[in-house]
């Protein structure tokens, strides 16, 4: 079986096919490549995607901030560097007077491709008020 495949290269999601059929391996990284110079940063995600199996924390708070400009983020990747599992810790003024699934909502609504492939999401989502008050309890 032969693999061909045309130039221009449209990266998406499907490029697991690099995790499907390894001997192509290759031959699509070598592809890949040759397209990240027309294309650097639809080949950076997809590489990341497919081959380490998912997104890096960096990612995820980079998505996170420019949708919910919080006061404190921190993301944890739990599953030793694959990208499958994340704790996130978000506080934000846009949480102001939401209940806590308002809240979740939000944040999943700021991740909804992501979550097609992140296989756990643990959240807590703080507003700026709550953060200072448990900062002062675990201060003390």
């Amino acid at each position: 079986m032969s693999c061909i495949v045309h130039a221009p290269l449209v990266v998406t999601s499907s490029m697991l096919l690099v995790k499907l059929l390894p001997p192509f391996r290759y031959r699509l990284g070598l592809l890949a490549s040759q397209q990240y110079q027309q294309h650097p940063l639809a080949i950076s995600r997809a590489f990341n995607q497919t081959m380490t199996g998912g997104y890096s924390e960096s990612y995820i708070k980079q998505k996170l901030e420019k949708e919910l400009t919080p006061e404190y983020l921190e993301v944890t990747d739990l599953s030793d560097g694959c990208g499958s599992k994340f704790h996130i810790l978000v506080v934000s003024s846009v949480f102001e007077g939401k209940n806590l699934l308002a809240r979740q909502r939000l944040v999943n609504s700021a991740l909804a491709e992501e979550l097609q492939t992140i296989h756990a999401l643990t959240q807590k989502t703080l507003t700026p008020e709550q953060w200072e008050k448990l900062k002062a309890e675990s201060s003390s």
